[in-house]
């Protein structure tokens, strides 16, 4: 069977767009992939509210890095009425270039503003 010119040219345009993003995913896995985790958190004090249980506090979570991170710990400690208190959160799964928010709760608004840190996580 003889294929027409319009066949011939809808064949090429195909095939060189599946070629192109082909490329584009191959290089992005690359690029990225190379960049290990970097994990950071940060409460917003100005958004806590108060709830029936106590305060409730966000917390953003974000990976800067190009690799995911899995079982990230966040531990969140307040002084709340003169007695140190701790919110432990977890994130299962927290890719390349992704954020998450987050709450942490507590038994009162605190005194004063919240330490935030990554206790740990794994990487894949």
């Amino acid at each position: 069977m003889k294929r027409n010119a319009l066949e011939w040219a809808i064949l090429v345009v195909s095939l060189a767009a599946i070629i192109g993003v082909v490329g584009y995913l191959v290089v992005e896995a690359v690029a990225d992939g190379g960049r290990p985790a970097s994990v950071g958190a940060v409460a917003d004090m100005d958004r806590g509210t108060a709830s029936d249980d106590g305060w409730l506090i966000p917390v953003r979570v974000s990976n800067r890095g190009g690799s995911a991170a899995l079982s990230v710990a966040v531990e969140v400690k307040a002084i709340v009425g003169g007695t140190e208190e701790v919110s432990e959160l977890t994130v299962d799964v927290l890719a390349g270039g992704s954020e998450v928010e987050l709450v942490a709760g507590f038994s009162g608004q605190p005194d004063e503003d919240v330490d935030v840190r990554i206790a740990g996580l794994e990487t894949p």
